[in-house]
C-alpha cells in the first residue's frame, strides 16, 4: 500500500477527478443498456440475440469502469463511491496510520455549481467541462 502526504492527495486531485469521469460515463452507458435488456427480455417476443448482444455490450461496459476503479486502487487510494466520486488517501504520520478523505462532485454537479456562482472564471470552465457544449 502507498501512503501519500496531504501535498501528494491533493496533487493526485485533477487524476483522480478524471478517472471518475471516465467511470461514471461508462457506469451511465451501463445503465442504458441494462434498461434496454431489460425492455428486450420482457417484451413479446425476446430477441435472444439482441439479448446476447446487449448482455456482452453490458459486461464490456462493467469491466471498463472496474478498471478505471482499478486506477486508482494502483495510484495508492481506495474508491469509496463512484457518484460523488470519494476516495481515501492512506498517509502515515508520526508511525500512525490514517487516511484523507476526497470527495468529487458529478460532472452535473460541478457544472450546476459552476454556473450558479454567476463569476466569468467559473462560467468559462463550465463552458470548457460541459461536453454537451
Amino acid at each position: 500500500m502507498k501512503y501519500r502526504t496531504i501535498d501528494e492527495a491533493e496533487a493526485a486531485i485533477p487524476l483522480c477527478e478524471e478517472i471518475f469521469s471516465h467511470a461514471v460515463r461508462l457506469r451511465d452507458e451501463a445503465e442504458q443498456k441494462a434498461i434496454r435488456l431489460r425492455e428486450v427480455e420482457m417484451g413479446e417476443s425476446p430477441d435472444a440475440g439482441e439479448s446476447a448482444l446487449l448482455r456482452s455490450q453490458l459486461q464490456f461496459l462493467v469491466n471498463g469502469v472496474n478498471e478505471w476503479m482499478r486506477k486508482i486502487v494502483e495510484f495508492g487510494a481506495m474508491p469509496k463511491g463512484l457518484e460523488p466520486g470519494l476516495v481515501d488517501f492512506p498517509y502515515r504520520h508520526e508511525g500512525r496510520l490514517g487516511g484523507v478523505s476526497v470527495k468529487f462532485p458529478s460532472l452535473e454537479c460541478l457544472l450546476a455549481n459552476k454556473r450558479a456562482t454567476g463569476r466569468p472564471k467559473d462560467l468559462r470552465d463550465a463552458e470548457s467541462l460541459d461536453p454537451g457544449e
